[in-house]
């Protein structure tokens, strides 16, 4: 039944995507699949409570249009050296400029001072 349907609250999922290619040959290359797809889910954890903690450490991926296996690697480090009490990690470029951080984008407003 649908009974209690509406007190239902659907939780925001995390989708990763892992595509390898591979190089086809020889005489079934036609028949052979091209790629593999690989794809996880999982739950989105709940918004940490107000203030959030923001630590900065770490360098961003080196082609910021690609989550590549590296960048998981790299992820991983930083979020177990990361202590518990800090929410998320920015990372900064050699310049000192913040780009992004492990998981979420980011930005910062600057508000005038006067």
């Amino acid at each position: 039944g649908t009974e209690g349907a509406s007190a239902c609250v659907s939780p925001e999922v995390v989708v990763s995507l892992a595509v390898n290619w591979e190089e086809a040959r020889g005489p079934a290359a036609a028949e052979r699949i091209p790629f593999h797809l690989r794809a996880h889910f999982k739950e989105h954890p709940p918004r940490p409570p107000r203030p959030v903690r923001v630590m900065v450490m770490g360098q961003p991926r080196s082609n910021p249009l690609a989550k590549d296996v590296k960048w998981i690697v790299d992820r991983e480090r930083l979020e177990r050296v990361k202590p518990v009490d800090v929410n998320e990690v920015a990372l900064h470029d050699p310049t000192g400029g913040i780009t992004e951080g492990l998981s979420s984008n980011f930005f910062a407003l600057r508000t005038p001072q006067g």
